[in-house]
């Protein structure tokens, strides 16, 4: 019922005061500041505590209300003029924009692009080199999970180069962190896990850990020791992927980030898959999914769903598995989510294939192979392969020759990956494939050479059926 002049005066006096005489109330609720001070019609007072009031709430994983602040606050800005001072505002809340949009509104949505490239754009006038650095980040990680793997390479190169000539250790490490992310996608699988390795070197917890909610919105130690678990196992490491699949838990478990626990679960639960322990699968898996149900996690939730149905079908329960996995495939593809999809299809077809769907199994792995060709992420080629050419072995003895055919190109793309794991895969199948049409000296040369060259996880279940094959061709 004030009049809107009196109304203002009070909120300059509640804001003066408490600005003055109450720093723990500053410190702890700027928002309180910033609505002040807007309703008094003071934006230039308004806008930095917006952009505090946003950055608290990145902290507490509150992004619909960092999303309002930092959105609050760009609005108030409109009306200024534009000039360095507020230009240099506006880039510092939309790098803060960034991570809570995505979030908010998906990682690959218009607003997240919109938002980097206008930050992005300032920054070649205005912006200070982290700013720079921090705006160029948010444009490759867009790319990097809209699948434009060729725009996020060179993005990801950039970024790198930029780091290395501003001595932040901060930069540095996230610069890694672009890197180990698309190359491992790449299949380029040695790279990736030098990045990885050299990001993880740099990363100190207590000094890094607040860069998470600038950069992707989830913590680049935890992204790396799990890439890393899933990399060394491809490599031909199981034991060493175990020990790091170890580290990236109780890291995320420390650090109690919600979308880092539930990445750490998801590529924990995916190197049980990998290493064909379905029991360690239905573990780790409902434990993500509880999770991801507790915090609202959506989108890791249906990760979960994929691998616990894989895993239930491996145990016998194809009546529950085989309708899981599909379900979430399903709501993957709605939601327009094609990180992975390839893989999940992939494990979904050898499902199917295990429940005697094999008709079934075949259209859903030719349709893993589409997606791996139109997304680009390859790290799970020669696996989807080698699951094609099983299940063209199972299917008929006159489909034995295109089933050779598709586990030469497992193994050919495997060897370019320096992807031991999968090259023993189909080098077993194919040396079965051999064996059965007496060509067992090629069975056995074939597979001696794969074999001999690990030195660890002799007791994981690819090298324990490899051996087993050896020792029948011997």
């Amino acid at each position: 019922s004030l009049l809107k002049s009196v109304r203002r005066n009070h909120h300059r006096k509640v804001a003066d005061v408490l600005e003055a005489s109450f720093p723990e109330i500053t410190e702890s609720q700027p928002g309180v500041l910033a609505y002040h001070y807007t309703e008094a019609g003071l934006a230039e007072k308004a806008i930095p505590y917006w952009h505090r009031a946003g950055q608290r709430a990145l902290e507490h994983a509150a992004d619909l209300e960092a999303t309002s602040h930092l959105s609050e606050g760009l609005r108030l800005l409109e009306a200024l003029p534009d000039t360095p001072r507020w230009a240099e505002q506006e880039i510092a809340l939309r790098i803060a924009l960034g991570p809570a949009l995505m979030n908010t509104k998906g990682t690959v949505s218009h607003e997240v692009e919109e938002t980097y490239l206008r930050a992005h754009e300032l920054c070649q006038r205005h912006g200070r080199p982290d700013q720079r650095f921090a705006a160029l980040w948010g444009l490759w990680f867009n790319n990097h999970i809209a699948r434009r793997f060729e725009t996020a390479r060179q993005m990801a190169d950039d970024v790198v180069n930029l780091a290395g000539q501003l001595s932040d250790s901060t930069l540095l490490l996230q610069a890694h962190h672009a890197g180990w992310t698309t190359k491992s996608m790449l299949g380029e699988l040695k790279e990736a896990l030098d990045h990885a390795e050299r990001g993880l070197a740099i990363y100190d917890m207590v000094h890094h850990r607040a860069s998470a909610y600038v950069y992707g919105g989830h913590d680049a130690g935890v992204c790396g020791a799990t890439i890393a678990t899933v990399l060394r196992w491809l490599l031909g490491y199981p034991d060493t992927a175990l020990k790091r699949m170890h580290q990236g838990l109780e890291l995320a478990k420390t650090l109690s980030y919600p979308f880092s626990v539930a990445e750490a679960q998801c590529y924990a639960a995916i190197l049980h898959q990998l290493r064909r322990d379905p029991e360690r699968v239905v573990a780790q898996a409902k434990e993500m999914i509880d999770y991801s149900t507790e915090q609202r996690l959506e989108i890791w939730l249906t990760n979960g769903q994929v691998l616990l149905g894989w895993a239930l079908v491996m145990q016998g329960e194809t009546k529950h598995g085989i309708p899981l996995m599909r379900r979430a495939i399903d709501e993957r593809r709605e939601r327009g989510l094609k990180m992975r999809l390839g893989y999940y299809l992939g494990i979904c077809a050898e499902a199917l294939g295990h429940a005697g769907a094999i008709e079934d199994a075949l259209d859903v792995v030719s349709e893993a192979l589409r997606v791996i060709d139109e997304t680009g992420e390859r790290w799970w080629e020669p696996l989807v392969y080698d699951i094609q050419a099983t299940l063209l072995v199972d299917m008929s003895r006159e489909t034995d020759d295109l089933a050779e055919a598709k586990l030469k190109i497992a193994i050919d793309i495997a060897r370019k990956q320096w992807a031991k794991s999968l090259e023993l895969r189909a080098a077993q199948h194919l040396a079965q494939l051999w064996a059965d049409k007496g060509r067992c000296d090629d069975a056995r040369n074939l597979l001696t050479s794969v074999y001999e060259w690990f030195a660890e996880g002799l007791d994981t279940a690819d090298l324990c059926e490899a051996k087993a094959l050896l020792n029948r061709l011997n």
